[in-house]
């Protein structure tokens, strides 16, 4: 594979991002990886946490980045979706034997451990018996990252090859989808600990943001949620918009025109489109513009006061004007509401 150029997606979790991954997967030239920086054991697991953007990450992403983007770009892992097209890069005849899925999948990942525990990984390295070799160096890998700014922003800045998508959802789609879809299964005690945590960790690195968050034991979840959420977005929209291998794609669009917003990113990556692609992003789409506007009769009255209040002096403040009419106009002494403390942060 051709490690000269690859795709990162970033986004938070709850934003869109394995949809992304998936219409890029629809590709027969790409090669997907679905958090592979959560295979324990892989190269870019060891990389710094990427939290946060500070100089003293530098020295250790410039040593360490470009072979643990190979060796991602080279293998599968445990997280990956299943793969359902024909690939390039994959031998044809081996593929059409089911001998791709097999190898993909977890059933061999176990048959290996047991005759080699040694070699028992989340993350395993493609056999070179099953790529077609004229193709190989074609491929386009594409590795959904998360959120991890510290790593975009470096990557933006130092490698040409490194192309960003940048998925962001509104905010209150994404603070419904966290309460409905995470938050109902998750200890929440560790939530709480983790964010603090990742705010302190800003605070530490950047005077401004810690300016901006106030005393963080006084913060609430959900502004502990939504402060996270816009230091990473604002941080890397920031490095990446007036660069043009950076693309940003706000979920709302995808929903509601999710062939030519997939077409545009298609373009943008310099891949093929053609009518297989097109059908299987249509299907991927069913019911995901009605998903995507539910959260303003989901949400209570002082949560609704909260996405209004982290959008009102955001960068962010425009963004979704067109497609939320009560985004329009925003102004922060009438839309933080009730809250006391969220008026001080403005």
């Amino acid at each position: 594979m051709n490690p000269k150029r690859y795709i990162l997606i970033a986004g938070q979790g709850r934003s869109g991002t394995n949809w992304l991954l998936e219409i890029l997967d629809q590709s027969r030239q790409t090669h997907c990886r679905n958090e592979p920086d959560e295979c324990t054991g892989s190269a870019l697991s060891a990389l710094p946490l990427g939290r946060v953007s500070c100089p003293e990450q530098e020295a250790k992403l410039e040593s360490m980045w470009d072979a643990a983007i190979i060796q991602a770009s080279q293998s599968f892992g445990d997280r990956d979706h299943h793969i359902s097209v024909y690939k390039d890069h994959f031998s044809r005849p081996l593929h059409w034997m089911g001998l791709v899925r097999m190898v993909r999948g977890p059933r061999f990942r176990r048959v290996v451990g047991l005759v080699m525990p040694s070699r028992l990984q989340r993350e395993w390295p493609i056999p070179s018996w099953l790529e077609n070799k004229r193709q190989r160096d074609r491929t386009l890998p594409v590795l959904k990252v998360g959120m991890v700014p510290g790593w975009i922003v470096w990557a933006l800045r130092n490698r040409p090859e490194a192309h960003v998508l940048h998925i962001v959802r509104h905010p209150g789609g994404y603070l419904n989808s966290l309460i409905n879809r995470w938050w109902s299964t998750a200890d929440m005690g560790r939530v709480e600990r983790d964010n603090r945590d990742r705010l302190a960790h800003v605070a530490a690195s950047d005077p401004v943001w810690e300016d901006r968050f106030g005393d963080l034991g006084a913060l609430s979840l959900v502004e502990t949620e939504f402060w996270y959420w816009r230091y990473c977005t604002e941080t890397i929209h920031q490095a990446g918009e007036r660069n043009p291998r950076y693309q940003l794609v706000k979920y709302e669009d995808l929903t509601r025109n999710p062939v030519e917003t997939s077409r545009s990113i298609y373009r943008a990556c310099g891949l093929d489109w053609d009518n297989a692609v097109e059908r299987a992003i249509r299907r991927s789409s069913t019911d995901s513009q009605a998903l995507a506007s539910t959260w303003r009769g989901k949400l209570s009255a002082e949560q609704i006061a909260m996405v209004e209040w982290v959008l009102h002096d955001s960068l962010m403040r425009d963004w979704w004007s067109d497609t939320d009419p009560a985004a329009e106009g925003l102004d922060g002494a009438h839309h933080v509401g009730s809250s006391t403390r969220l008026k001080s942060h403005g």
